[in-house]
């Protein structure tokens, strides 16, 4: 057969003709339209409202809520029902108060999340849409300020305790979490509103007393992941050094692991008595394996814990000077209030706790291994003269084994130049912790081992005479008793 003979199609692609002004005002017009048109629809998503009453759904099957108050108004005004930032003030405001999505912070978190993820999405900020989410993304985050400080704004009764705290509880991803955005954008309102920082102060605050009720039996992860992830902002973590629950004055050594703002996180331990009761419940029946898995269980814990503490410690310490002060400060607090551990007698209920003293310890330890390496190369940085200067450490009624007391006084009295660097305050720091802390606990331990064996052997002794005195005749009472 012979091969069909067809033209072969070609591609003509004619020059763009040039339009005349006239021609070019209906593409502009169309290009407004379009704008608007995006913007009713965007914000409508973002923070589920409408203006249309028989719409009640948006394309997700998610409802939505009537703004009537907002429809009204803009009827009243002659403008067209749509939504815009200009009414996204009264808009927020009724949808929060309206209360359609639970609680008005429920509803504006939600909302933040998505307007923070559009915001990210957004690329160029000459783009007119840029400047729209933006403006929603502003007005989201005054609001949800405004739900957790002025709550009667939008109609509700003033919580017992800061509303933060609880959100702040939360994963972050989770849509009532307070996200990395939300936090990066309260750090940067510091400055133009007092009210953002002292909120989240607060809320830390209430964070930590509601820990204070607490021991490793609970549900404690979240609130030490909570203080981990603030301090990891400088402003927030410079924030809560200046509060007055840091570092509060005439504080008894019993109360400092529960009323101070680190002390609850260090509190926890497996050495809490009701630790011990859970994993331990029946002493006489557990079998060795079950001692050893509990054990096992009980040290990871414990491991975990202290790596998240020295994370808290590390970042008062790096991120700001005047946060590492206060913290030394702290520290010297828990050592210098506790001196009474190292009595023959100790009352436990005037002293802090032996998982209280062990934490510091630890952390303190932790702090000194950049500088106790095995070579000790940087042992000339610890000066000698540090307790003749100002030091944190209160020695005054310790034991001077070389000298008299007088001679001692005599010795303090002649104050040293220069000032003390940051390794020579840790190690002295540590070497106090041990002596208060791992010291006492392990002396301690030693006279409850020996009382254990003075009393195992009363109980032998009485058994021994139990039985003598039931071979002779007596009656089972009078050998019991």
């Amino acid at each position: 057969m012979a091969p069909e003979n067809k033209p072969t199609s070609r591609i003509h692609i004619k020059p763009k003709s040039s339009g005349s002004s006239s021609g070019n005002e209906p593409t502009s017009k169309s290009t407004e339209n379009n704008i608007e048109h995006w913007e009713d629809r965007t914000l409508g998503a973002i923070f589920r409202i409408t203006l249309n009453p028989n719409n009640a759904r948006d394309g997700h099957g998610t409802r939505l809520c009537f703004l009537s108050d907002v429809k009204r108004e803009l009827e009243e005004e002659g403008r067209p029902l749509r939504l815009s930032t200009d009414v996204l003030d009264q808009a927020i405001l009724e949808s929060a108060s309206s209360k359609s999505e639970g609680r008005p912070l429920d509803y504006l978190l939600g909302c933040w999340k998505r307007v923070s993820k559009l915001f990210r999405g957004t690329q160029s900020k000459q783009d007119p849409k840029y400047e729209i989410v933006k403006e929603a993304r502003r007005l989201c985050f005054s609001y949800c300020i405004f739900a957790a400080t002025i709550p009667d704004m939008f109609g509700e009764d003033a919580p017992s305790g800061n509303p933060l705290a609880e959100y702040l509880l939360v994963d972050p991803e989770n849509d009532r979490g307070l996200c990395h955005e939300f936090l990066s954008e309260a750090v940067s309102r510091f400055q133009e509103d007092e009210s953002v920082k002292n909120a989240l102060v607060s809320a830390m605050e209430q964070i930590s007393q509601d820990l204070a009720k607490m021991s490793m039996n609970g549900h404690f992860k979240p609130y030490v992941l909570a203080l981990r992830n603030f301090v990891r902002y400088q402003p927030l973590l410079v924030a809560l050094a200046e509060s007055p629950m840091f570092l509060p004055q005439d504080l008894e050594p019993q109360d400092i692991e529960t009323k101070t703002l680190l002390g609850p996180f260090f509190r926890l331990s497996p050495m809490q008595a009701e630790v011990a009761l859970n994993y331990f419940a029946s002493p006489e029946t557990i079998n060795r394996d079950a001692i050893t898995i509990c054990q096992k269980a009980l040290r990871m814990t414990l491991q975990t814990h202290q790596d998240d503490l020295f994370d808290i410690a590390d970042c008062f310490i790096k991120k700001s000077k005047d946060a590492r002060e206060k913290m030394l400060d702290w520290f010297a607090l828990t050592v210098n209030a506790n001196h009474k551990r190292r009595a023959l007698q100790v009352d436990a209920k005037t002293v802090s706790s032996d998982g209280f003293m062990v934490n510091i310890t630890i952390i303190l330890d932790r702090l000194c291994e950049p500088f106790m390496d095995a070579t000790f190369s940087k042992i000339d940085r610890i000066d000698v003269d540090y307790l003749r200067r100002s030091p944190r450490i209160d020695i005054s009624d310790e034991t001077k084994i070389n000298a008299d007391e007088q001679t001692a006084q005599d010795f303090y009295k002649a104050k040293a130049a220069g000032t003390d660097n940051f390794i020579t305050e840790v190690f002295f720091l540590t070497v106090a912790a041990h002596h208060y802390g791992t010291e006492a606990a392990n002396t301690k331990l030693s006279q409850l081992q020996k009382d254990i064996k003075w009393l195992q052997k009363q109980v032998k002794q009485m058994e021994t005479e139990r039985h003598k005195y039931a071979q002779v005749g007596f009656p089972p009472s009078e050998a019991a008793s």
